[in-house]
């Protein structure tokens, strides 16, 4: 139990049924994603047949970030605060294909939603998030993107603004810049092959490690934020 369980944005990042339309199906328990918020199992064959992907939901955030000299200053708020800005993370545009060119406004979002798990290709060659499931590799940046594009309007692989945002959540509630001792190394260290997806359901949103090597971690609902596989990172 950490006390940033209770304080928005860190206690709102929960993993969630996300329907192919972007709305949420549903919240699943925040201790066992294996079932329901509700309590009932979690049917994910239906989740599966449904096109639904599991997700981990990233409520908005405000920031700021100073220099002076070697030292950086920066911090979260959920609420806004004088001369702090929204994350650049929460400018998406669901509306249209990721990249579909546009010289409309971005519009500002409450939420920003990231695969819970490592991207999987379905028998339509759509990238999606779900347990128990072989992660894709040997593929394109281009080929990942277009696979996620498959899913339709709103959709695509990590942006860097996503990763920038994630990176700034865990730094400020751990205050380490090594979160591989501070949470665990993941699936790292001379394993001979990828391992399915899946393994930290039983772990909700809660952040989960260990120091082997041998097993994948999860941040905050973030399965395998580091190691197992490599992600393409749009925008780097």
């Amino acid at each position: 139990m950490s006390e940033f369980d209770n304080i928005l944005p860190w206690g709102g990042m929960k993993r969630v049924i996300l329907n192919v339309d972007g709305t949420v199906a549903y919240e699943l328990d925040p201790g066992d994603s294996n079932k329901k918020a509700d309590g009932s199992a979690v049917d994910w064959d239906e989740v599966e047949s449904l096109g639904q992907n599991c997700m981990v939901q990233i409520p908005k955030f405000w920031f700021t970030k100073k220099a002076d000299g070697d030292i950086v200053t920066f911090g979260v708020s959920d609420r806004p605060k004088d001369d702090w800005v929204v994350h650049p993370a929460f400018y998406r545009q669901r509306d249209r294909l990721c990249d579909i060119q546009s010289e409309d406004p971005v519009p500002e979002v409450e939420y920003r939603y990231i695969g819970a798990f490592h991207g999987w290709q379905d028998s339509e060659g759509r990238l999606r998030s779900l347990p128990h499931k072989s992660p894709v590799t040997d593929i394109t940046m281009g080929n990942s993107r277009n696979a996620a594009k498959k899913m339709g309007n709103g959709y695509g692989i990590w942006d860097y603004y996503l990763l920038y945002a994630i990176q700034m959540l865990y730094i400020t509630e751990y205050g380490h810049p090594d979160s591989q001792t501070q949470i665990g190394r993941g699936y790292v260290d001379g394993n001979s092959a990828k391992t399915n997806t899946g393994a930290t359901l039983e772990y909700g949103n809660n952040t989960f490690g260990e120091a082997t090597g041998k097993v994948q971690m999860s941040y905050r609902g973030i399965e395998d934020f580091w190691g197992n596989v490599y992600n393409w990172i749009d925008g780097v």
